[in-house]
């Protein structure tokens, strides 16, 4: 397993580049399933589960089902070998009613309140990496920044990371960061994968995907990001190992389209040329890239975990990566 170090002013750590997914727990997967994929995830030497506070709440008695699964199982580990990514201040009208109005909760009142929430039901004194779930680009960074920077100097956060944060607007907290001696960001957090993109495509324009601009800015930062919808739903296993008409709906909506298309056929490639599955390729695609990655695997049930835990040491070339995302 290959991992990175986070950290600002006051803490350093490091995080696993496979990171478990904890999406549907407690919900769409069972206590049993979700335990087995925990314990199968820390015996091979994973150390960090991304849960977030909003997590199920949109489904019938979902609310908080992820972090309570998450804190049950905690009690039976020791605290100090999990790294524990949580997610506060998700704006009301995300994932309700479509065509419901977006507010931002990135508010002093809203994030306290979620992350003494968080901390409740995970059962813990302090979160190890806790991400802002959405930016309101209309408040001054420098706001946010004193703000989360309570968190930290009170013991409950040990960094903060920015999920669906534009590049422009994490490098102008760091700089307010650094000029007034604070923590800035420790990672971020956007939607990354071998498969091309674009929040118009996931129809939700507060989301981030990397881009070649984005890409950029994390390539010379040497920035790092941890990758939610590592594997793009599937597409490059299930089209490569059950073929195109497998793709579900969603799948096709999000990421079908003419880059992705010719990027299957160049996984299928490298599955033949190295002997291993589409989700090594598609995985080590992140954990090998240039860029500092994590990679969120959301996985199903125990044996869709091993496969992708297969990735943790396979590594590949630059010119594999290369190949893999020339258009």
């Amino acid at each position: 397993m290959r991992y990175l170090t986070i950290q600002n002013e006051r803490d350093t750590f490091q995080v696993s580049g496979l990171v478990l997914g904890s999406n549907y727990f407690g919900t769409v997967i069972s206590e049993s399933d979700s335990f087995a994929m925990m314990d199968y995830f820390f015996e091979h030497q994973g150390n960090c589960i991304d849960t977030a506070r909003s997590y199920a709440n949109w489904l019938p008695d979902g609310e908080s089902a992820s972090e309570r699964m998450v804190g049950r199982w905690m009690r039976g580990v020791e605290r100090d070998k999990v790294v524990i990514s949580t997610k506060g201040g998700l704006p009301d009208g995300i994932n309700q009613n479509p065509g419901a109005p977006v507010v931002s909760r990135i508010t002093r009142k809203d994030l306290y309140e979620d992350l003494s929430k968080s901390l409740d039901v995970l059962g813990t004194d302090y979160i190890d990496l806790y991400w802002l779930h959405r930016d309101d680009p209309g408040t001054p960074v420098g706001e946010i920044v004193e703000l989360v920077n309570e968190f930290i100097q009170k013991g409950y956060v040990r960094a903060v990371g920015a999920s669906n944060w534009s590049v422009e607007r994490i490098a102008e907290a760091n700089a307010y960061a650094k000029r007034h001696g604070l923590s800035g960001f420790s990672m971020s957090q956007i939607q990354w994968s071998l498969a091309s993109c674009t929040p118009e495509s996931w129809g939700d324009d507060t989301l981030i995907c990397m881009n070649d601009e984005e890409y950029r800015w994390y390539l010379e930062n040497k920035f790092p990001v941890m990758a939610f919808s590592s594997q793009a739903k599937g597409i490059f296993s299930k089209s490569i190992e059950q073929g195109m008409d497998s793709l579900s709906e969603k799948v096709r909506t999000r990421f079908l389209n003419e880059s992705n298309i010719r990027r299957i056929e160049r996984v299928r490639v490298l599955c033949d040329r190295y002997g291993v599955s589409p989700a090594t390729v598609c995985l080590s695609y992140i954990l090998s890239n240039p860029v500092p990655g994590a990679a969120i695997i959301g996985c199903s049930n125990p044996s869709q975990l091993a496969d992708s835990m297969r990735s943790g040491d396979f590594v590949l070339s630059m010119e594999d990566i290369q190949y893999l995302t020339q258009d």
